[in-house]
C-alpha cells in the first residue's frame, strides 16, 4: 500500500494507548478520533494534528479509513467492528473480542467477506519476555510443553461499578478483563492445541458487597479458576481475580516442558530451569531477549502494509472466547464442558 495509512480510533479511554502506538509509526496518519466524552476528545485531539473529532462513529467511518481501532466497552466490539470492516477498514479490536462466541464468529465472517484483516489486541504477546519465551518454546529448548499454570491475581482491583461489572455489557468480570490475557498467552505457548474439556468455577465474593452499598450492579466474577485439558494430553490451569485475600498483585505463567521449564513474570523477569549434565539442574534469569515487534499496534500496521496475516487473528480470538464461555458454563452447571472441534467455515 502506497502512502500513509489513515487511521481512526473509536474510544479514547483505553484508546489513548492505541493512539500512542500509532503516533510512533512513521507510515501512519491518525486521521480521526471518536469519543462520546467531549472532554476526552478535546484532550487527545491536539496530540494528532490534522485529525478530525467525532462523537458518532458512523460518521467517522464515512471517511473511508485504512485502519480502525475499536476500543469501547465489550458489548460494542462486535457491531462496531463489523461496521468498520464493511466500511473498508482493517480492524484492531480490544480484548476480549466480544462478550460471546456467536458475535466473535460474526466478526470473523465479516472480515472474510470484506477481505479485510481483523486482529485482537492481546498486547501481552508482544512483551519482550513473552516473545522470547515463545521463541524458545518454538525451538524446543524446553522440550514438549505439557503443563502451564497461568495466574493474574489482584488483591483489591475491582474497577468502578458500571459496564465492567454488568455481565450483559462485559461478558464477565475478572475472567474477561484480565484472565483473558493469561489464557491467550497460555494457549499461544501451547501452540493453540485444541482444548477438549474445561472445568471451571467462578466466585463473586467482594464485588456484591460493594454493589449493595452503592446500590449498583455486580453480577460477574471477582475470582475464576479453570482446568483445561488439551489434545495430546497437555493441560492448562488458570486463576484470575480482581479481589482475593492473597498478598499483592501477581501476574505469572509457569511453563513445564520435558527438557526444562520457565517462569514468566512480565513485570519482573523471565527465569529458565533446565537440565544440566554436570549437576542435574540449571537456573538462570534471562536478560537479553529475541527482538520482536515494538507493539501490537505496530505489528498490525505492518501486517496491513505488507498484506500479512496478523499474529492474533480473529480466529484465535474465537478460540479464546470458546474457552471463556466454557468456564462460565462449567461453573454454572458444576460439570465438565466438552468442546467440539472448531470450524471457521
Amino acid at each position: 500500500m502506497a502512502g500513509k495509512l489513515r487511521v481512526g480510533i473509536i474510544g479514547l479511554n483505553m484508546g489513548r494507548y492505541h493512539l500512542d502506538g500509532y503516533l510512533k509509526c512513521p507510515d501512519v496518519q491518525v486521521a480521526a478520533l471518536c469519543e462520546l466524552n467531549q472532554n476526552l476528545l478535546d484532550e487527545f485531539l491536539p496530540r494528532a494534528p490534522g485529525a478530525r473529532g467525532y462523537r458518532d462513529y458512523g460518521k467517522m467511518l464515512a471517511e473511508k479509513l485504512d485502519i480502525v481501532s475499536v476500543v469501547t466497552p465489550n458489548y460494542l466490539h462486535a457491531p462496531m467492528t463489523i461496521d468498520a470492516l464493511r466500511s473498508g477498514a482493517h480492524v484492531l479490536v480490544e480484548k476480549p473480542m466480544s462478550t460471546n462466541v456467536a458475535d466473535g464468529q460474526k466478526m470473523v465472517q465479516a472480515a472474510r467477506k470484506c477481505r479485510r484483516k481483523l486482529m485482537i489486541h492481546h498486547n501481552h504477546r508482544f512483551h519482550p519476555m513473552a516473545w522470547h519465551l515463545h521463541r524458545l518454546i518454538e525451538e524446543k529448548a524446553l522440550g514438549e510443553i505439557y503443563y502451564i499454570r497461568a495466574r493474574w491475581h489482584r488483591r483489591c482491583g475491582i474497577p468502578p461499578l458500571g459496564w465492567f461489572t454488568t455481565k450483559k455489557l462485559s461478558g464477565g468480570g475478572a475472567l474477561f478483563d484480565i484472565g483473558v490475557h493469561c489464557l491467550d498467552l497460555a494457549m499461544w505457548f501451547m501452540g493453540f492445541k485444541r482444548v477438549q474439556t474445561v472445568t471451571g468455577a467462578q466466585f463473586g465474593v467482594f464485588g456484591p458487597r460493594i454493589a449493595r452499598r452503592q446500590k449498583k450492579t455486580f453480577d460477574v466474577d471477582d475470582l475464576s479458576v479453570a482446568l483445561l485439558k488439551l489434545a495430546g494430553g497437555a493441560s492448562i490451569t488458570l486463576e484470575t481475580s480482581w479481589a482475593v485475600n492473597l498478598p499483592g498483585e501477581e501476574f505469572s505463567l509457569e511453563v513445564c516442558g520435558t527438557e526444562g521449564g520457565a517462569v514468566l513474570k512480565p513485570w519482573e523477569n523471565l527465569r529458565l530451569f533446565t537440565d544440566d549434565a554436570a549437576d542435574g539442574k540449571s537456573d538462570s534469569v534471562i536478560t537479553r531477549y529475541t527482538p520482536g515487534p515494538a507493539s501490537a499496534v505496530s505489528h498490525f500496521v505492518e501486517c496491513v502494509r505488507e498484506n500479512r496475516q496478523p499474529l492474533v487473528a480473529g480466529e484465535r480470538g474465537v478460540d479464546v472466547l470458546r474457552v471463556l464461555d466454557a468456564i462460565r458454563k462449567s461453573s454454572a452447571s458444576g460439570r465438565e464442558v466438552r468442546l467440539a472441534a472448531q470450524s471457521y467455515v
